[in-house]
């Protein structure tokens, strides 16, 4: 059972990990809910008002506002202008390199916690210009002050997502994430000392069948193993990590006395998606290689440096797959 619920929640959290919703909801989430414990401590006289924040907006509520309402329209401005560039960026790369690299953008921590820090900062500023009173004048002046620290934070994440960009779609760098990426890939796939007995699969193996199409992402090894030892079964995985199944495909053999429940069950520790993802899928990192390195010895592109680059990771890889792999 912990099994499943650790193989659940892998699945559950690279969902929510790789796209730029849930981690920027979260931290604006997070600094929303920190202006709103500012403003009520502030107002029920629990945190005591601070008489130096006249540096930063004079203490009184249209001063206040003014310095929120700049700070809130920048990053909607920013945010706009550099996502527009960033997409450019992306599809360029794209064009030249290979579609597939673009999921690694997406996942990139570095992009959704920007992203959530502006978002974050420009709903922070509207709770906060929201609570303030001119009749009887009142301002929040801890929570005006985090607004403006938080407006000069936002500039050097933006410093810093613009390098980190720059750097990012480099093909020296790219190549290495993605290396990098595939050998992390490898180490779980094929850890040392793996056993590579192989036993045959009896001829009268019932079929597990996929009740869906799409590529496989992820296989749950240890709740297959869990059904195998309680069923006293033999399973035989007839696919890899990065196949496409169709609806009605093999999935796995299994020898022995089995049940429905057990079929279902083992059916359910093989994760299928409409993509390709790095979870399991050694020979995705693989592709993204091969797919950039045929790029660059194109003739619309003819850059044979990029191309030496590819081949001497995929070198790399391969030799300590095949060290690995039985």
């Amino acid at each position: 059972m912990a099994g499943r619920i650790g193989f659940r929640w892998r699945q559950l959290a690279h969902d929510l990990g790789n796209g730029l919703l849930f981690r920027p909801a979260m931290i604006t989430a997070g600094i929303a809910i920190t202006g709103l414990v500012l403003i009520e401590l502030e107002r029920s006289g629990t945190l005591p008002r601070w008489e130096g924040g006249g540096w930063f907006f004079q203490n009184d509520p249209g001063s206040a506002q003014t310095v929120l309402g700049a700070i809130a329209g920048s990053m909607m401005a920013v945010v706009s202008i550099v996502y527009s560039v960033l997409v450019v960026a992306l599809s360029l790369a794209s064009v030249q390199l290979s579609p597939r690299i673009l999921g690694g953008f997406v996942r990139d921590r570095v992009s959704q916690r920007t992203l959530g820090v502006f978002i974050g900062t420009f709903t922070y500023c509207l709770l906060v210009m929201r609570s303030m009173s001119s009749n009887p004048p009142w301002v929040a002046t801890w929570a005006t002050a985090l607004g403006f620290v938080l407006g000069l934070l936002c500039l050097g994440f933006l410093i810093y997502f613009i390098h980190h960009i720059a750097t990012g779609i480099q093909v020296n760098n790219l190549v290495d994430r993605i290396a990098t990426e595939t050998e992390a890939v490898i180490d779980e796939v094929y850890p040392h000392g793996a056993d590579p007995a192989v036993p045959a699969v009896p001829e009268a193996a019932a079929s597990v069948v996929a009740t869906r199409s799409g590529y496989l992402q992820l296989v749950d090894n240890d709740g297959l193993a869990d059904i195998a030892r309680r069923g006293r079964l033999m399973i035989h995985v007839s696919v890899e990590p990065g196949d496409f199944v169709a609806r009605g495909g093999e999935l796995a053999r299994l020898s022995g006395a089995i049940t429905p429940d057990q079929a279902q069950e083992c059916a359910s520790a093989f994760d299928l998606g409409p993509v390709r993802t790095m979870q399991q899928d050694v020979a995705f990192g693989i592709r993204q290689l091969v797919d950039i390195a045929l790029k660059a010895i194109s003739p619309a592109v003819n850059d044979p440096s990029t191309a030496t680059i590819c081949i001497d990771r995929l070198g790399s890889l391969l030799a300590e797959t095949a060290r690995r792999r039985p």
